[in-house]
């Protein structure tokens, strides 16, 4: 226990969740925030989660926002250790999957924009927010190749766009740090 926290150290398996149930019992929330882009095995991951979480238990996971990466060009946060990359309907599609539903979801800024995405067991009330999300990736053509496509054309101009700009600079000073 460091700060008052129960900590396991470990990495989260049956093991490690049934020994937390034993000595702790179920939970009533489990997060994970920022981790869902770079594990793999996330559907063992997601029914560990719910072998840990009591009937009516909330699981929030935070990730980067595929939507805002597009639309605000910030491919400077697509790299090695991201495995994946989340929009309300993929992470719905993915849950749904499972038996699972999103719930509620929430834009926050995190990460140049993310979103936190509320899961339950099937059954439960769904926010109007979840609507709205899967409205919006539709109006913006998320499940469209063509977004894609034109997002891939415009990160191609931003590196000629940098490329003449450094030769314009290299003109009038030999270093460039």
């Amino acid at each position: 226990m460091k700060n008052g926290i129960d900590t396991v150290n470990a990495y989260f398996t049956d093991a490690v969740v049934d020994e937390i149930i034993k000595t702790k019992g179920k939970a009533t929330l489990v997060t994970a925030s920022n981790m869902f882009a770079h594990a793999d095995g996330l559907k063992e991951i997601a029914k560990s989660v719910f072998n840990l979480l009591e009937e009516n238990g909330t699981f929030i996971v935070e990730v980067q926002y595929l939507l805002d990466t597009i639309k605000d060009l910030t491919f400077d946060n697509i790299y090695h250790e991201h495995v994946n990359y989340w929009s309300v309907t993929s992470i719905n599609n993915f849950f749904n999957r499972l038996g699972l539903s999103v719930v509620r979801v929430e834009h926050i800024s995190t990460h140049g924009g993310s979103i936190r995405v509320y899961v339950q067991r099937q059954g439960n009330h769904i926010d109007g927010s979840v609507g709205r999300f899967l409205k919006q990736e539709k109006i913006f053509g998320l499940q469209d190749y063509k977004t894609y496509q034109e997002f891939g054309r415009r990160v191609e101009q931003v590196k000629k766009n940098i490329n003449t700009n450094l030769k314009k600079l290299k003109e009038t000073s030999p270093k460039i740090v």
